[in-house]
């Protein structure tokens, strides 16, 4: 069975859009036989509905403070019998919650392919480990305008990546003039899940 990573925020943006698009991705993966894990690692601060705040904003350490993407993740996730298959890197203080850090390394050495939900997630040199990283954005255009204007940070989240997908699904077309230069997007549309 092909080991499939999906990275995204659920943690840093821990309300139901942003959820149920997760889990629509990593249901439909699991249902086409892909042995398939949730795992966060963008290094940027986790938010708290609750209080309204950013982890950052807080006068508590990270990893106090991000208990609240924590709880919300690990009861998502095994809502959907996922307990065992998520975890949460928090880069700030160097824990990870879910599965342990060995886990989650062992994964990246194993996986077939990563794929970088929303494209929102840094590479860091542990996930350049799977061979197939895929982009897949959610939002077009603003990256596209980045690149064309010679961005660096764009640019070098992107060369990261193997393959890049998007919901701009008129990318390429005679009457679209999104700028493409570098990369070669593949158009894509968010899996729906109907009998949940």
């Amino acid at each position: 069975m092909r080991l499939v990573i999906v990275m995204g925020i659920l943690g840093r943006t821990p309300l139901a859009g942003v959820s149920w698009q997760v889990l629509h991705f990593l249901e439909g993966f699991r249902r086409l036989g892909y042995d398939i894990y949730y795992i966060e690692d963008t290094g940027g601060w986790a938010y708290n509905p609750l209080q309204k705040t950013y982890d950052d904003e807080s006068e508590y350490t990270h990893a106090s403070n991000c208990q609240y993407a924590v709880n919300y993740m690990a009861k998502l996730m095994s809502s959907f019998g996922l307990q065992n298959r998520w975890a949460y890197w928090s880069r700030v203080d160097s824990r990870v919650f879910g599965l342990s850090k060995t886990q989650v390394l062992q994964l990246f050495e194993n996986a077939d392919a990563l794929v970088n939900l929303t494209g929102s997630t840094q590479l860091f040199e542990e996930h350049t480990r799977v061979p197939v990283r895929i982009y897949l954005e959610t939002d077009p255009v603003t990256r596209q305008i980045e690149v064309v204007q010679g961005d660096r940070k764009a640019i070098d989240l992107l060369e990261a990546h193997t393959h890049f997908f998007t919901y701009g699904e008129n990318f390429g077309a005679p009457d679209c003039s999104v700028p493409l230069t570098r990369f070669h997007y593949h158009p894509t549309r968010q899996p729906i899940v109907l009998d949940w």
